[in-house]
């Protein structure tokens, strides 16, 4: 008779535990479609403050709602192994929850983790501008990163300059190791 309470008693938290989880799941449902409403405002690959942001606010509800049904799978995943054992198919589906819910939970954090380690929303290093945000400097603008000695003239070729700008022109040509470049005002041997 006793055992029979203990199952009547399991069933019964069950029937509970599942409607905790199937109200989370409806709470984590309107979350999704927020998450896919900022992404739908902002592309993808926007890594600017206002789209971290929002990203992060949306992020940081979907963590405390998956931390929430961690916490009731936990409270299930007891529930059924005191009243069934721990060996019974419905304790197994309880855990097999439980670990997807967990696996979940650390993407999400993993992925709040990267947006707040993202360029936007870190401070720019020694009172700086943010990458990409460089001024007008000419070494920047050719490509250099440095301001070179010899007046800002470019000695960089074509050829070793990034293909990205390529397409600017070029501030000085090198001298040819044969003596025979445009400057020297010779021909090119083979030509």
């Amino acid at each position: 008779m006793a055992d029979n309470f203990g199952l009547k008693i399991g069933v019964e938290g069950e029937k509970e535990f599942k409607k905790a989880l199937s109200d989370i799941n409806s709470s984590m449902k309107v979350l999704g479609s927020e998450m896919k409403l900022v992404d739908s405002t902002f592309d993808k690959q926007d890594k600017s403050v206002a789209a971290l942001t929002a990203r992060n606010e949306v992020l940081n509800k979907n963590i405390e709602a998956q931390k929430q049904k961690v916490e009731t799978l936990r409270s299930a995943l007891e529930n059924a192994s005191t009243s069934f054992g721990e060996n019974d198919r419905r304790t197994q589906a309880w855990q097999i929850q439980l670990n997807n819910a967990e696996a979940a939970l650390n993407g999400m954090e993993r992925e709040l983790k990267q947006n707040n380690e993202g360029p936007a929303l870190r401070p720019p290093p020694h009172g700086g501008k943010h990458a990409g945000e460089r001024g007008n400097n000419p070494a920047h603008l050719a490509g250099g990163g440095v301001v070179p000695r010899n007046g800002g003239k470019c000695a960089v070729s074509r050829k070793t300059r990034p293909r990205r700008f390529a397409s600017l022109p070029r501030l000085r040509d090198p001298p040819s190791r044969h003596g025979a470049g445009p400057e020297s005002g010779g021909r090119e041997e083979g030509s």
